[in-house]
């Protein structure tokens, strides 16, 4: 295989998650393992939306320690999220010592 023909190799070293059920991939796997639910019934004032069940993250400000506040004021909810996904997906790969704060 070469490049030159459009198939690389990716080799995944580290994965990050966070979702209604945890904050990191570990504490996911576990609520799975104890058959947690992470959605519940929600009803909305807006009846475009057919969707009845919603998985629900707490606004937990702790989770983005360690990120500047410079960069985080500037970042959607969605985004804030991945980067604290990334975090656990570096730290898998690289080592637990590795942080996310610039030098």
């Amino acid at each position: 295989m070469s490049a030159r023909d459009g198939n690389r190799r990716v080799v995944i070293t580290g994965y990050g998650a966070l979702c209604s059920l945890g904050e990191n991939s570990g504490e996911i796997w576990g609520a799975i393992m104890r058959k947690e639910v992470g959605y519940r019934i929600h009803e909305l004032n807006d009846k475009s939306v057919t969707a009845r069940f919603f998985g629900f993250m707490t606004d937990d400000k702790a989770r983005y320690k360690g990120f500047p506040k410079s960069i985080l004021k500037m970042l959607p909810r969605f985004a804030k999220n991945a980067l604290v996904a990334s975090r656990e997906a570096v730290g898998m790969a690289f080592g637990h010592e590795a942080d996310m704060k610039p030098t």
